[in-house]
């Protein structure tokens, strides 16, 4: 343990005093690296970030069928049921939505 902390003083202090031997251009070369690695993290965390929001919203789906008066719904329900993509279908008659608003 004591061995691999002296290597790593060793190796902070040879890369100082290099940075310092090397002048603008060592410092340069590490500021670029440094932004660079700055922003890849953020188009990482962003695009961590957008994926979670993308799927929550998607989650949460809902599309509204209003139908002629002349049409069941009972008619429809067994056609729509049968899509792969439908998780649940929920009939609201005309009554039950004007006493929900």
């Amino acid at each position: 343990m004591l061995q691999s902390l002296t290597k790593l003083g060793y190796l902070l202090r040879e890369t100082l005093s290099g940075l310092r031997r090397g002048g603008w251009m060592n410092w340069a070369a590490v500021s670029t690296v440094t932004v660079l690695l700055f922003l890849f993290g953020i188009c990482v965390q962003t695009s961590w970030q957008l994926d979670s929001l993308l799927n929550h919203f998607g989650s949460q789906l809902e599309i509204s069928v209003y139908l002629e008066p002349d049409v069941s719904g009972e008619v429809i329900r067994p056609q729509v049921e049968q899509r792969p993509d439908v998780k649940e279908v929920r009939l609201i008659s005309k009554h039950e939505a004007w006493e929900s608003l």
